[in-house]
């Protein structure tokens, strides 16, 4: 009997089905049963085992179910079959679909591409917004990270009157003003010296050096703490001030030093202890001629009668403004 695939067959006598085949009483393969296109529906499929069940090639070809359900787990080739993996790693995927970077995971060549000296910047806390830039304005950075000014206001005078800073104690200057008149910012951390003991001492440290001639000094400005390493001086409320003359000898205050000349530029004030509290005063009534021939050298001075020993030495920190005039 001549059969088409997909026809219509009338079994009768010498013709058995066997299987997927229709085979004659001789034995014979006359034809093989296949279902027509379209023709098997859902519900003609054997139930899965549960939901999230797929069907995959498994050994030989054969088809066997798959659990695909496992929480987070996406389904990924390896070269021989399909099987249910985490994602891991650098991200993590949550059965939302939800991707999150880990901390740390974000190298310096997965960021876009920056011009030398460019940098990202926030602009209003969102991420979208994120700009790229470079410095600009009064400095400028560059790709090794140093920083430059590139708009520092002019020494004050080029023609020497200008004086000097204790740049080798650890004294910053800055300058400004005009030829005669300058105002002086001291920026520093300076070592005033160490205290033998528990007895009355003035110790100090130069901070600035008028030039040669006639200068006037009309007012100062400081904001200044103290402190110290050994401890036993820590609850001191000493004397801080700023004078021509060096803080020195078996002094308990500064009105003692010099004849007064350890305060004639800031009158010495007591501070609140030598822990780093900041001491902060303006004068502008304690205005200082100093003639060609006197003391250019100008002092931060401490004097106190001390309750124990600092081996190491008072530190001050901060910064001292001065307002002077060049005469002569």
């Amino acid at each position: 009997m001549g059969v088409t695939n997909y026809d219509t067959i009338d079994v009768t006598t010498g013709v058995t089905v066997n299987g997927t085949t229709v085979i004659n009483s001789s034995g014979a393969v006359i034809a093989d049963i296949q279902a027509a296109a379209n023709s098997i529906g859902y519900t003609e499929l054997v139930d899965f085992t549960g939901p999230g069940y797929i069907l995959r090639g498994g050994a030989a070809g054969a088809p066997e179910e798959h659990d695909a359900s496992t929480d987070g787990q996406i389904l990924v080739g390896d070269g021989t079959d399909i099987v249910s993996v985490a994602v891991s790693g650098d991200v993590t995927l949550a059965n939302t679909g939800a991707v999150t970077i880990a901390t740390g995971a974000v190298e310096d060549s997965m960021l876009e591409g920056l011009a030398s000296g460019e940098f990202f910047i926030g602009v209003d806390g969102t991420a979208a917004n994120n700009t790229k830039v470079t410095m600009s304005g009064d400095g400028t950075l560059s790709n090794a990270g140093a920083f430059a000014l590139t708009n520092i206001p002019a020494a004050a005078a080029t023609d020497g009157n200008v004086g000097t800073g204790n740049m080798g104690g650890g004294v910053a200057t800055t300058e400004s003003g005009t030829p005669a008149h300058h105002r002086t910012v001291l920026s520093f951390i300076l070592d005033l010296g160490t205290i033998a003991g528990a007895a009355a001492e003035a110790t100090g440290a130069l901070l600035y050096t008028l030039p040669a001639g006639a200068c006037v000094i009309n007012s100062a400005y400081m904001s200044v703490g103290l402190t110290n390493t050994d401890g036993a001086i820590d609850a001191d409320t000493p004397d801080l001030g700023i004078g021509t003359t060096i803080g020195a000898g078996a002094n308990a205050t500064l009105d003692a030093v010099g004849g007064g000349a350890g305060e004639n530029i800031l009158t010495g004030q007591t501070v609140n202890n030598v822990t780093g509290t900041v001491e902060v005063k303006t004068v502008g009534d304690q205005v200082l001629v100093v003639e060609a021939a006197g003391d250019h050298t100008i002092y931060l001075n401490v004097a106190d009668t001390w309750a124990g020993a600092e081996s190491v030495g008072v530190i001050a920190t901060g910064t001292v403004v001065l307002d002077w005039t060049f005469l002569n």
